[in-house]
């Protein structure tokens, strides 16, 4: 009786199969191995930065967390213990007015009142905190 050497070669078939759209299915395994190999890598090299937002007022810096959504920047600056300057609250005095750095895509969009106090107060470019509302979390 003849015994044959098994080797890797000889146990794949000679031909490889065709899938519905004509490509091997050793080249379809290697796309989607390629594929998930890239989605783990990025999974573990791309790191989502945390949504923040930065400000500053009277020379200083702040950041706050964007996910204090519903809340004004005011509030949430307070909450997070940042000496923000404010009186009124209700967007008339101009006080709280700050500069966003980063992240003004997580602030809603001004309202009437913030408009027209910046306006008169001749401070374009600068946000009410009291009046801007975060939206993203």
């Amino acid at each position: 009786m003849r015994t044959k050497k098994l080797t890797v070669g000889s146990l794949k078939d000679r031909k490889p199969e065709k899938n519905m759209t004509g490509a091997s299915n050793d080249t379809v395994a290697a796309v989607k191995q390629q594929e998930n190999y890239s989605a783990k890598s990025i999974k573990g090299i791309v790191k989502t930065e945390p949504k923040t937002i930065t400000f500053t007022q009277n020379n200083k810096v702040y950041t706050i967390s964007a996910s204090e959504a519903n809340h004004t920047l005011l509030d949430a600056a307070l909450k997070l213990n940042k000496p923000v300057n404010f009186k009124c609250r209700a967007g008339t005095c101009g006080k709280c007015a700050v500069k966003i750095i980063k992240g003004e895509h997580c602030l809603a969009g001004k309202t009437d009142q913030e408009k027209e106090t910046l306006k008169k107060k001749k401070i374009p470019g600068f946000r009410l905190a009291c009046q801007s509302v975060v939206e993203c979390n």
